[in-house]
């Protein structure tokens, strides 16, 4: 669940831009991630983003990060080929 996000527009993006995001983990403590994400195009920083999440359960609980399955939540869609194996 996204909890706050901080951005920052440095400069605009055009159609048919070609543009690059990188997301990075700052911290994954207890309940929640911290990502920083920028968007580029070539080498201008177009955008810097400050994005907290936090883990929750079904029925909208904050849960811990399981020490083991931490990975999963930052590289599940970034980069799979690191991903923990389901407990």
């Amino acid at each position: 669940m996204m909890r706050r996000m901080k951005i920052e527009f440095r400069q605009p993006a055009r159609v048919d831009d070609i543009l690059t995001i990188e997301t990075k983990t700052a911290v994954i403590s207890g309940a929640r991630a911290i990502l920083l994400q920028t968007i580029r195009r070539g080498t201008d920083v177009l955008v810097e983003a400050r994005v907290e999440c936090a883990l929750v359960d079904r029925d909208g609980r904050p849960r811990r990060f399981r020490r083991s399955g931490d990975c999963c939540f930052v590289h599940k869609m970034l980069e799979p080929e690191k991903c923990c194996k389901p407990v």
